[in-house]
């Protein structure tokens, strides 16, 4: 799932094969995050013009205090902030599925705005990092089983607000594109990859970091 743009990519590459690692749902590896938009270089008024233009959605102001509520009794998809604080719930018009309204207004406002992503959903907290913020889009918080579960149906959910983190997650294994998408069957490039993984252990060249760290050369 979480290398579903690898998958696209390689196809349209020609590629019949690639490598995964599989964790199994039980193993308790797995973890779900959910990344909330920092909307930019538009003002909120004007965002909240471009929502209402929407023919996806609907929104209604509710009382900060009540938004979790209310986005449980309302359907909503998501709610916005704006720096006076003002909460909007984003709710799907009449008659759509709430996923189709998500996936429907996330496309048509990224193209709008500038948007970065974080995990915070208290404004004052993510305006300190971003201070040239005019809204907050905080989403639900979508579990493992909800991911698979909408995959499962053949959907998605909007690209970039969900991240799949795998405790354990196999990096860098660096194999040779040309052999990998040479014409052998499967058992011959599974040898292949076996013997690899053998000669890196022989050669003492996998580490394991068990501490989440800052990688700034990325």
């Amino acid at each position: 799932m979480d290398g579903a743009t690898r998958v696209s990519a390689f196809k349209q590459m020609g590629f019949k094969y690639l490598v995964a690692q599989v964790v199994p749902l039980e193993s308790g590896q797995i973890e779900a995050q959910t990344w909330n938009h920092v909307i930019q270089k538009m003002s909120a008024e004007d965002f909240l013009a471009f929502t209402e233009a929407c023919t996806d959605v609907a929104y209604t102001e509710v009382d900060p205090n009540y938004v979790a509520d209310g986005m449980l009794e309302m359907g909503g998809v998501c709610y916005v902030v704006t720096p006076d604080l003002r909460t909007f719930i984003i709710q799907p018009v009449s008659g759509d599925s709430r996923l189709n309204a998500l996936n429907n207004y996330v496309a048509k406002y990224i193209t709008a705005a500038s948007v970065a992503r974080t995990r915070s959903n208290q404004f004052h907290e993510v305006r300190i990092e971003y201070p040239q913020m005019s809204a907050l889009v905080v989403f639900p918080t979508f579990s493992v089983e909800q991911i698979l579960q909408i995959s499962s149906m053949g959907k998605t959910v909007p690209a970039g607000i969900t991240r799949m983190v795998v405790s354990g997650r196999v990096l860098r294994l660096n194999l040779d594109l040309e052999r990998l998408k040479a014409d052998e069957s499967h058992r011959a490039k599974s040898t292949w990859l076996n013997e690899t993984v053998y000669q890196l252990i022989g050669d003492h060249r996998i580490r394991y970091y068990e501490e989440p760290v800052y990688l700034l050369d990325e």
